[in-house]
Order: C-alpha cells, then sequence, then structure tokens
C-alpha cells in the first residue's frame, strides 16, 4: 500500500512541474498589460512549449530518482538537502537545453521568463506540496502502525549519533539491543537503524531479516560492516550511515519496476 502511495507522489511531482510550466506562460502573457514591463514578448510556439514542458517533466522525476528523493520502502531521508539536489540538476539541465536546442529543437525559440520563473516556482510548488504529502505519509503509516527500530550494540558510546538519529525520525522508535534482535518481528518497522560495532554474523542475520520484509537497513559504526552486499552511504544530518540494500534496484529502476508491476 505504501509502495504505491509513493509512486503516487511521483506522478503529482510529474504533473506538478508539466503544469507550473503553462502557468508561468499564462503569466508571460499578462506582462503586455503591465506598465512597468516592457518587454516585449516573443513568438512563443505552443507544440514546442508542451513538448518542453514534457521534457522538463521527466527530467526532473529522473534526476530525482537518480538523487534518492523518490524512494519507495521508506520515507525520504534528508528531504530538503534531496529536494535542492534534484532541483539544481535539474535546472541546470533545462537551461542547457533550451539554450542548446535553440533553432533545431526549438525553431521558435523559449521564453526565458518562462523558463526562470517557472524554475522558481517548481521549487517552491515541490516543497509546499511535499509538506502536505509528508503529512498525510506520517498519518498513514502512523494508522498502520508502522515505526523505527534501532538496535544499539553493548559497547555503544556515541551519545551524539543516537540523538541525532532521535531527532532525524518522526515515526514511533523502538529500541533494542543484540540479545533481542531474535524475537524482532521486522514486519512492523519501516526502518532498523543498527548503531555500533555488531559482529558480521549479527548484522547478516538482520540484513536477512529486514530483506524479507521489505524494511530498509542502515548500519552507523566504524567497525565492521558488511562487504558481500550491496550498500551505498547515506547522510543522516551530519552522520554517514551505510544502507544494505536488498538489490541492485534504486532510484529510477526501482520506480520503473513498481511501474510496471502495477500496470
Amino acid at each position: 500500500m505504501m509502495k504505491n502511495f509513493r509512486l503516487l507522489r511521483v506522478l503529482c511531482h510529474f504533473l506538478l512541474v508539466n503544469g507550473i510550466f503553462f502557468l508561468t506562460y499564462k503569466l508571460r502573457l499578462l506582462t503586455a498589460i503591465l506598465p512597468d514591463i516592457l518587454t516585449p514578448i516573443p513568438l512563443i510556439n505552443g507544440e514546442e512549449l508542451r513538448f518542453f514542458a514534457f521534457f522538463s517533466s521527466i527530467l526532473f522525476v529522473v534526476i530525482g530518482g537518480l538523487k534518492g528523493f523518490y524512494p519507495l520502502n521508506t520515507r525520504v531521508i534528508n528531504h530538503y538537502q534531496k529536494l535542492g539536489k534534484t532541483w539544481i540538476y535539474w535546472f541546470v539541465g533545462i537551461a542547457f537545453f533550451s539554450y542548446f536546442g535553440q533553432g533545431y529543437v526549438f525553431v521558435f525559440g523559449l521564453s526565458r521568463f518562462i523558463i526562470l520563473i517557472g524554475g522558481i516556482f517548481v521549487l517552491l510548488a515541490v516543497l509546499f506540496f511535499d509538506q502536505i504529502w509528508r503529512a498525510i505519509e506520517y498519518r498513514l503509516q502512523k494508522k498502520l502502525g508502522k515505526k523505527i527500530l534501532i538496535i544499539l550494540s553493548d559497547t555503544l558510546q556515541d551519545e551524539d549519533a543516537l540523538q541525532t538519529i532521535r531527532d532525524n525520525f518522526s515515526l514511533p522508535t523502538d529500541y533494542i539491543s543484540c540479545d533481542q534482535v531474535r524475537t524482532v518481528d521486522f514486519k512492523t518497522y519501516e526502518m532498523c537503524v543498527a548503531v555500533g560495532m555488531f559482529e558480521k554474523t549479527l548484522l547478516q542475520k538482520v540484513f536477512d531479516q529486514t530483506r524479507m520484509n521489505e524494511t530498509r537497513f542502515f548500519h552507523i559504526s566504524e567497525g565492521y560492516f558488511l562487504e558481500d552486499v550491496v550498500y551505498t552511504p547515506e547522510l543522516i544530518q551530519n552522520i554517514i550511515a551505510l544502507e544494505y540494500k536488498h538489490s541492485q534496484l534504486d532510484g529510477r529502476s526501482l520506480i520503473l519496476k513498481r511501474i510496471f508491476d502495477v500496470v
């Protein structure tokens, strides 16, 4: 259920970016009646604008998938940071595309007003939309009983890291020790975070359990880590955590797979 809900967010962003460029086109037409704006309105071809809006929407979703802005197994971690990176890469991409496409892809040219103002509107609109979306997502997760599990090692001394984790996640959080891992039902957890140094056998056991239950598994430690599985570094505030992944599919590949599963 939550995967389909988060997949719907991708579609909403696609439609949002598309619609904003048509809105900025309407605003550009209004500059002709404003006395303080004397810039002439360029001839804007409707088909070229629709193609540009469609391309921009696709590019935003693709870059967001590559930058981890559309996880399907959990809420977005470091939302503002990932939104900022996605938007910067996207805006640079559409700026280059519009500039080098002049006279070839866009015979009539594109208005710089539409690109600049539209890009700013996209950032603000996605930011505002996601605040509402995340509030709905949080309520839905609580209704489904989703929680965060934190496994503490027996030798844990980094209290600052633990406090950062507490502050970064808003869902109810359970804390357990190494001895309690075998009694945990991972189906009820959205995410599992192991903090401290653990034996590799214990990490492998936790990884197997999270893999079977589609729970995201993070490990924060300067000691041993699993070397024979797929892992990527993830920044949680100022702490680097390794996320052990269930497969090579990630980002846009995972989104495309989910689309084909639904269809």
